[in-house]
């Protein structure tokens, strides 16, 4: 079990490159520019900070968000709020 944290924190983080653009394009294809809460440089800011706080969080406490690991992790758990009232997550 132990490698398979490991590898998927990896994953992520080896793979940011790729993961990035896309999932910013996603999110504004969504529409999450069209209400003007948020820039498209705090979006892409904010989104690839949310990468760095899911790759630490697996390579801490694996996929499972109840892992102690996660304890100290609850940057990750508050940023979806966060993401909601500045726009990433606007409807």
């Amino acid at each position: 079990m132990a490698g398979k944290t490991g590898s998927m924190a990896e994953l992520v983080g080896s793979n940011e490159g790729t993961i990035l653009p896309e999932w910013v394009d996603l999110q504004k294809k969504a529409g999450s520019l069209q209400t003007g809460r948020i820039t498209e440089n705090k979006l892409v800011s904010q989104s690839r900070e949310f990468l760095h706080l899911l790759r630490d969080g697996l390579a801490k406490g694996g996929n499972d968000a109840h892992n102690p690991a996660y304890a100290g992790q609850t940057d990750a758990r508050r940023y979806f709020p966060f993401a909601c009232a500045s726009g990433i997550l606007a409807e």
